[in-house]
Order: structure tokens, then sequence, then C-alpha cells
């Protein structure tokens, strides 16, 4: 009989393959188990809610993104209106008009030459009968004829109005021309358009010696003022439109005086005042915050709002005062003699820079780049703080007129013409 003998089994041995495959199937069935449709669904959604949330917090930030920018651009707006004396849009508007350029020398009509009002890049100009209105390039802005007897024309950086004085016809220009045309309800006493396009004019009234009338750039009343006792002849807007400084003329004795008074148009009561012995003879912008008054030998320089003063006073009178971006200047010379000139810079503070003297006429004056550009017979001058001469030029006979174009390049106006002059240096 055969001997079987017993298979002796090594406790230490791996499990054998079906026990292994056992194993394998009970494992992949948990993993199949874990890993059920349900989960996988519930997964999917997850995903794609994820997906969702994502795009709609893009799409937020994008919102911001854009509420954020827009809110930027109305704070610089807003920023540039405030800086902007004639607002965004108007300043927008000069600049398109000033595009282009013109030629010297330019021709024009009308006998008389009345006045010559700059405003940095371009220029007005009124004759007997016409305004016109250049760029310093020379290119022709407009042209209008107007008709008046007693042309008087106003300026500002917003525009310009031209007013028939002793009848009721006024105009309003910008650089591309005639705006608005209106009819005063009594004779025009004065008037005067600040920069930022607000306009005053001093009338007639019937029971008082003046009224004063305040429009916005629309035409729009904004204020109503009467003198009873004085009349008023002479208007000035601050530049937020919220003020108005007038001088009236008192006859008093047998002899003029003069007030001046601040008013805002919240009030018929001036919220400052101040009498003078003698004429005040005009009232202009000195900067923002300021307003020059000019008598026979005096220049006050007071602020709209504090009605802080400054004076300066000279033993000889008033022959020219010209305001401008770069301060005030001055000429002042001795009664019947105008060869005998001192001539005065003022900061826009109103505080005196300079003062030369200058030992011949002057037809005219303006102060630019710190030096005084003037004009004197027939040769055009420019001088230091010192009064020396650095350049000069011929002009010829019967320019009363000038603008400062650039630095030593002037516009001179005679004889229906205006023609380009380059100042050369002295040796």
């Amino acid at each position: 009989m055969p001997d079987y003998k017993k298979r002796k089994r090594n406790k230490f041995a791996s499990a054998s393959k079906r026990g292994k495959g056992v194993k394998e199937i009970e494992s992949k069935s948990n993993d199949i188990k874990m890993s059920s449709h349900k989960e996988n669904t519930r997964k999917k959604v997850d995903k794609d809610l994820k997906v969702v949330r994502g795009t709609k917090l893009k799409n937020r930030l994008k919102v911001g993104f854009y509420l954020k920018a827009v809110a930027v651009v109305l704070v610089i707006f807003l920023c540039l209106e405030f800086i902007l004396p004639a607002g965004v849009f108007q300043t927008a508007r000069n600049c398109l008009s000033l595009i282009g350029t013109g030629k010297y020398p330019i021709e024009f009509e009308g006998a008389n030459t009345l006045n010559l009002e700059s405003e940095g890049g371009y220029y007005y100009l009124l004759t007997d009968n016409s305004l016109y209105c250049f760029s310093g390039s020379g290119k022709e802005l407009f042209a209008h004829q107007h008709g008046f007897e007693k042309p008087v024309l106003k300026t500002s950086q917003w525009g310009a109005i031209l007013y028939n004085q002793g009848s009721t016809s006024y105009l309003i220009f910008d650089l591309n021309g005639l705006k608005e045309s209106f009819t005063a309800s009594k004779p025009i006493i004065t008037a005067n358009i600040s920069h930022s396009g607000s306009y005053a004019l001093v009338t007639q009234a019937d029971g008082y010696e003046s009224a004063v009338y305040v429009f916005n750039k629309y035409g729009k009343s904004l204020y109503e003022w009467y003198s009873s006792n004085n009349i008023v002849n002479n208007v000035l807007i601050s530049n937020n439109s919220k003020k108005i400084a007038v001088t009236s003329l008192i006859n008093k004795n047998g002899g003029l005086s003069s007030n001046l008074s601040i008013l805002s148009f919240k009030s018929a009561t001036p919220e400052y005042t101040q009498d003078y012995d003698n004429v005040i003879y005009n009232i202009s912008y000195s900067g923002n915050s300021r307003i020059s008054v000019i008598t026979s030998n005096k220049i006050d320089f007071v602020k709209w709002n504090s009605f802080k003063k400054t004076q300066y006073s000279n033993e000889y009178n008033v022959s020219i005062v010209k305001s401008g971006n770069n301060g005030t200047v001055a000429v002042f010379n001795r009664e019947n003699n105008r060869l005998d000139n001192r001539i005065a810079v003022f900061s826009k503070s109103g505080k005196l820079k300079y003062q030369v003297n200058f030992n011949s006429s002057i037809s005219d004056i303006q102060y630019f780049g710190g030096h005084i550009y003037c004009i004197s017979d027939t040769e055009a001058f420019i001088l230091n703080k010192e009064g020396k001469v650095l350049r000069k030029e011929p002009i010829g006979f019967g320019c009363e007129r000038f603008c400062v174009l650039s630095s030593n390049n002037i516009a001179v106006v005679s004889d229906n013409k205006i023609q380009k002059i380059k100042l050369k240096g002295v040796e």
C-alpha cells in the first residue's frame, strides 16, 4: 500500500492565488461601492457649481472695476471743472476752435481801432464797426459787424460781451462767434463777463439810479440789485458766480467820490464796503481770489472772501493798468508829461514785485514771462526787472495796441493791419 506523506504547510507562506483573487474581487467591490453613481453625480454638480460661482465673482469684479473707473473719471472731471475757470466743456470747445494756423500780416476793416484784449493763446480786436477774434498763429476765429454807435468790449477766458453804451443792445460771444444777442429793458451803463461765463449788466432804472442784473452763461437770471442814490460805474463777478463787486459814484459837495461794495447773491446788503475820496476808474481780476481797484494814483488789491486789502500808491497818476495770468502791470506818469513813467509790476496776490523808470511815452504794456513788454512811439521794447532794455524792434508809425504772442514775438495793430514782430536782442 502506498505510503502517503502529509504535506507540511509553511505558516509564513503567502496566500494562495485563489485567496488573493477573492481579496482582489472584494477590494474591487469595495471600490465600486465607494464610487457609486450617486456620489459621482454629486461631485459633478459641485464642480459645475464652482464654475458658476467663479463666473459670477469674475463678473462682479469687472462691474466693481468699471464703477471705480467711472468714479475716478467723475472726480477728475469735477476737479477740472473747479480748476478751469471756463469749465471743462467750454475750455475743450475753445481748444478745438484754436486748431489750425493762419498767417501775418492780417488786414481788417474799420476806421478806428478801439480795443485789443488778449486772453493768452488768442485775442479780440474791436473796431468802430466790427469785432474780430484771432488765434496767436493768425487764424481768424470769427468776424462780426456790430453796428454799435458806442461799442464797449469786456472779455474773459470764457468769451466776451459787447454792448452799446447808452443803448439797450448787447451781444455774447465765444471763440466760435456770436452765441446770443439780447436787448435790455433800459439803457446800459456798463457790463462785464466772468471767466465762468456768467455776466452782469448795469442799466438805468425807474425809481433808482442804477440796477444790476446778473445772468448765468445760459441767460438765466441769478441776482438783481438796485442802487437808489448812486450811479454804478463798474461791476465784476467772482469766478464762482456767487458774488459781485460794484463801484458807484458819489456826488458830494460838488465833487466826486466813490464806494466799493462786495455783495453775495444771498443778500442785498453788502458783505464789504469801502469809501474812496476820489473816483474809482476800474475794477478787474487780480488772479482768482482778488479784485484790483484802480483810482487816480492808487491800486488796492482786495480779497473776495476775507476782504483783506493790500494798497499801492504812487505820487504819479495812473495811465495804464493790465492784469493777466502772470500778474498785474501798471504805468504811472507825471501829470502833463507822458515821457516820465514809472512801471510797477505786482504778483497775483497784489504784492509789489518791482518798479522801474522808463523815460519815453508808453502806448500799451503787458507783463509776460517775467518781463515787461511795451510799445513807445515807433518801437517795441522788452525790459527786465531792473528796467534794462533786453530787446527792441521798430514797429512803424501809428501803432497803439499790441499783444504778446510768445517770448520775443508780438502782434502789433496799425492802419487796418496786424503785423507779427520779432524783437531782437540789444548788444
